[in-house]
């Protein structure tokens, strides 16, 4: 049974679907605090979190922000009212995992949470070591036939379904690898950490070498939003990735967006 721990004031929107939660199957545990909230997310992690980022008594980004810098692994759903596209926006750039608008309906969040306890169980499959007696050469490489399938089907994104930008996809050249089960990317034979949406990100460049992708385009394929967002985060995530790949050259095309050098 999947444990989600619900951060969200007395009568806040997440509280009041608790209880369905529970029918659902789902073991649920309710911190009425951005102090408790963050105590029970660290001390006691839950598979997933649904954080209302308007909490009565301070800010849901400093529970967001509190929990991931401790558990920086942590699946948290954030829950804001419609009309706030940019605190939502911020919080996914933050490192949220998703984020759904208030009112929602049940099944839209029922959905969303099934999705993102799917992520995590197949993050950790590919975290477990291989059965005895099995090494990596006895799985074939199957990470490049998916992206061979995939490249008849997704041209215009490298092979790489728009929803995902690549996260399935190993990308090779002299100076660069991209790891999707390390989620690192390998820069002259060292490995750089990166962040979920930061891996995401850099797959989609990948996939459009030599090609702008317009901010429109990034923040539509990387952060799923459909729109044209008043928001900087993507200049935000190019600026962490030119500092953490400073040999990578990302050129920046005015007013348009950015283009990944061909090699």
């Amino acid at each position: 049974m999947a444990r989600l721990l619900i951060i969200d004031g007395p009568g806040g929107p997440l509280t009041e679907v608790a209880g369905v939660l529970e029918t659902c199957g789902f073991e649920t545990e309710t911190a009425r605090s951005t102090v408790d909230g963050v105590r029970l997310a660290i001390a006691d992690p839950s598979d997933l979190i649904l954080l209302q980022l308007a909490l009565p008594d301070g800010s849901g980004e400093h529970v967001l922000h509190a929990v991931l810098a401790e558990r920086p692994r942590t699946q948290i759903l954030v829950v804001c009212d419609a009309a706030d596209i940019g605190r939502r926006v911020g919080a996914l750039g933050m490192g949220a995992a998703d984020a759904i608008a208030s009112p929602f309906v049940i099944p839209e969040l029922l959905a969303r949470i099934e999705a993102r306890l799917r992520w995590a169980t197949m993050a950790r499959a590919a975290d477990s070591p291989l059965p005895a007696g099995f090494s990596a050469d006895d799985l074939g490489d199957p990470i490049a036939e998916v992206h061979e399938l995939q490249s008849a089907r997704h041209p215009r994104s490298g092979g790489m379904p728009p929803h995902v930008a690549g996260a399935t996809a190993f990308a090779y050249s002299d100076d660069l690898q991209l790891d999707p089960i390390r989620r690192c990317a390998v820069v002259r034979g060292r490995a750089v950490d990166l962040s979920q949406r930061e891996f995401v990100l850099m797959s989609h460049l990948v996939g459009r070498r030599g090609q702008i992708c317009t901010r429109r385009e990034l923040l539509a394929d990387v952060w799923g939003l459909d729109f044209a967002a008043q928001t900087n985060v993507v200049d935000v995530y190019i600026r962490r990735l030119r500092l953490k790949l400073a040999t990578i050259t990302i050129d920046t095309v005015r007013n348009v967006g950015y283009r990944l050098n061909a090699w």
